[in-house]
């Protein structure tokens, strides 16, 4: 009898710690909506839901405009920790998703988020965040160029490989971007140089010649490298070679 008595407190116990755990994540995503912006009535969560499947949810995200950008800001610097990684929580890993959603629609509407984004970029030890601040840069469009290339060039190396993998994230201003990831061929990161090197191969698909060529040879030159000039001198399908140590 006293092992059943026992048996029976240790489920009671359990239960109740479940239904305090239930509360408090209860408690939590109340306040978590209590943040949010609201129009009509119902939050960004229940728009964002709504896309891009309505014209209303679009109005409804423009209409809120700025009144977005501190909810989404908190939403996309999640970083998953190392079990994470492991064992991701699916929720705020799509909750960060969402922010890069929002911060699509809103575009230029969400120029006051870039030197955020930008502190949460360069801080990131988790590619995915690292990923999703500068996709959101992106978006903001070229009022964000100058510190994506900030990133690009001061990044820590994880960073610095996610900026260049997303270097076509600014089309009408990659270009402007090429003599850094020239550069970024002889970085110490063999993350860096190999998300350089694959870069560089897409400028050449991605971008005419005429434009490519100048932007690279500069790179060289800045980087220190006398090969001759010309197409033949941008880089090959071979894997990215080892930096030079002089």
């Amino acid at each position: 009898m006293p092992e059943a008595s026992n048996g029976k407190f240790a489920f009671m116990r359990k239960l109740a710690k479940l239904f305090i755990a239930a509360a408090c994540l209860a408690t939590m995503l109340g306040v978590a909506a209590e943040k949010e912006p609201r129009y009509k009535g119902r939050s960004l969560s229940y728009w964002i839901g709504e896309l891009p499947n309505t014209n209303e949810a679009l109005t409804a995200i423009h209409t809120m405009g700025t009144n977005c950008i501190p909810i989404c800001l908190e939403w996309i610097s999640y970083q998953r920790s190392a079990l994470e990684r492991k064992f991701p929580g699916r929720s705020r890993w799509l909750t960060a998703d969402d922010a890069v959603i929002v911060f699509g629609w809103l575009g230029d509407q969400a120029r006051p988020a870039i030197p955020k984004l930008t502190k949460l970029a360069m801080k990131s030890s988790d590619p995915d965040r690292a990923e999703r601040c500068i996709e959101a840069l992106g978006h903001i469009g070229p009022a964000a160029f100058t510190n994506y290339l900030d990133i690009l060039a001061n990044g820590p190396p994880v960073v610095r490989a996610e900026a260049l993998n997303h270097l076509f994230t600014f089309p009408d201003l990659a270009v402007d971007a090429l003599p850094v990831a020239v550069e970024s061929l002889g970085d110490p990161d063999l993350r860096v140089r190999k998300a350089a090197h694959e870069i560089l191969m897409l400028s050449q698909v991605s971008l005419p010649t005429p434009v490519v060529v100048p932007a690279v040879t500069n790179g060289l030159i800045r980087h220190g490298h006398s090969r001759a000039r010309g197409p033949h001198m941008l880089p090959t399908s071979e894997e990215p070679p080892e930096p030079s140590l002089h």
